[in-house]
C-alpha cells in the first residue's frame, strides 16, 4: 500500500465516521504508511550498527586523549627538570 492509497483510505474512513472534509483531509495527510515508516525510521539492526560504531569511535578517541595527556605530563616533567637544573646552575654555579 503506497502513501496516497493509505491516505485516501484513512480520509474516506474519517469522512464515514463524521469528520468534516477539510479536517479529514488534513488528518489523512499527516498519517504515513508502513512502507514510509520502514524507509524513514531506523531498524533495530541499524541502531545496533550505529551503537557499535559509536563505541568504537569513543574507544579510539579515548585512547588518543590518554596518549595526549601522557605526552603533556611527560613534557611538563621534562620542562620542570630543565628549569630546576638551570636554576641550580645559575645560583650554584
Amino acid at each position: 500500500m503506497n502513501t496516497s492509497t493509505a491516505s485516501l483510505e484513512v480520509y474516506h474512513a474519517l469522512v464515514r465516521a463524521g469528520v468534516k472534509d477539510d479536517e479529514a483531509d488534513n488528518l489523512a495527510k499527516t498519517i504515513i504508511s508502513r512502507a514510509e515508516v520502514e524507509d524513514t525510521l531506523p531498524s533495530k539492526q541499524d541502531l545496533q550498527l550505529l551503537r557499535e560504531e559509536l563505541r568504537e569511535e569513543l574507544s579510539t578517541t579515548t585512547r588518543w586523549l590518554i596518549s595526549v595527556f601522557i605526552g603533556i605530563a611527560f613534557g611538563q616533567v621534562a620542562l620542570t627538570i630543565t628549569i630546576v637544573g638551570l636554576m641550580f646552575n645559575f645560583y650554584l654555579g
